[in-house]
């Protein structure tokens, strides 16, 4: 109290000006943390109330919410565990209990945070908001919810579901590196929620490089298709992701997966990347990373089928640091490699 006595760095104001949304968005970077009780799978937030019952006031959630979006460089979060009563229920929901309020709008959220990870749904469609909510919902929860969001008709309902300890995401496998040209990319396990980026990936591939990489000239990457990227088996299969900031979000630049068959232990290998971050090291890295990740796991052999004109490829593969056995089987070479013999 005496520090504070007469001390002109301090300065009390009542309510009215606090919680002013202008004022509160005059600070920069000013980021703007509640806590919420429920959220929906479109993103509406209950703060204040279990069902009828009144838990507390609104506070200044929807205040310190719109003032930290207004910011310049601001942030809005909603923070929260993913389940309540021991583990028992999930606070992510097809539908807001009956009688709750909603105290933050599906048009004021903007980050959802829980001890699984971040969605980001300010501007996502609904189908999006769902994908990026049941991710970070409690893996147990996480079929129910699909089941609930395609009952909804809020997302495909062909959308892939995985028991729950497949989706348990091995966040010990992020990392970043360097490229040749300096550039920094970091490196992660594909997520379910990467379908929005990974078709815009596979779209901006030339003709040229979709030819290599799956050997026909089609251009069309359909929800189906991709969702078989995006939904994997951790414990089994990996694919791994090459990302650098964009202007809505990370870009997905490359991808790297094997895909196991249990029985021999042998997996076979494809890797996609952008045709402006090709020639910088990126295969290379990948194929070390998915390599690492396979022996400490282990499998036995690595696979691939490559075609003669795709050449860097080629090239990775025989600079991987093993005894690679290379045919050539019709019009394309057939490349293994055991990973227990170093060259």
């Amino acid at each position: 109290y005496d520090y504070i006595d007469n001390n002109p760095f301090f300065e009390f104001f009542p309510t009215e000006y606090v919680n002013d949304v202008f004022n509160i968005s005059q600070h920069e970077k000013m980021v703007g943390i509640n806590v919420g009780l429920e959220i929906d799978l479109t993103g509406q937030v209950c703060a204040d109330s279990l069902g009828y019952r009144f838990y507390s006031g609104i506070g200044g959630q929807v205040d310190f919410i719109r003032g930290a979006a207004r910011s310049r460089g601001g942030k809005a979060i909603i923070a929260m565990p993913s389940t309540a009563k021991g583990g028992e229920v999930s606070r992510i929901v097809p539908a807001l209990t009956k009688g709750a309020g909603v105290v933050t709008t599906r048009g004021d959220v903007h980050y959802v945070v829980t001890e699984f990870g971040t969605a980001y749904l300010h501007g996502k469609s609904i189908r999006q908001r769902c994908m990026d909510l049941i991710n970070i919902a409690h893996p147990k929860f996480r079929n129910e919810l699909i089941q609930a969001a395609k009952a909804q008709k809020y997302i495909y309902e062909d959308q892939i579901e995985l028991a729950w300890d497949q989706v348990a995401y091995p966040h010990e496998l992020e990392h970043y590196d360097t490229l040749h040209n300096g550039a920094e990319i970091f490196f992660r396990p594909v997520k379910p929620t990467d379908e929005p980026a990974l078709s815009e990936m596979l779209y901006s591939l030339s003709e040229r490089s979709v030819q290599t990489r799956y050997m026909t000239h089609t251009m069309t990457f359909p929800h189906k298709d991709v969702q078989q990227l995006t939904n994997i088996d951790y414990r089994q299969d990996i694919s791994i992701v090459g990302t650098v900031p964009g202007a809505s979000g990370d870009e997905i630049v490359a991808i790297a997966q094997y895909f196991l068959d249990p029985k021999t232990l042998r997996a076979e290998v494809a890797f996609i990347v952008q045709d402006e971050w090709q020639q910088k090291g990126m295969g290379t890295l990948l194929l070390k990373y998915i390599t690492d990740i396979a022996r400490k796991r282990g499998v036995k052999q690595f696979y691939a089928r490559v075609q003669p004109a795709n050449k860097p490829m080629l090239a990775v593969f025989h600079n991987s640091g093993y005894k690679v056995n290379t045919e050539f089987d019709g019009d394309v070479y057939s490349i293994s490699y055991d990973l227990n013999q170093p060259a």
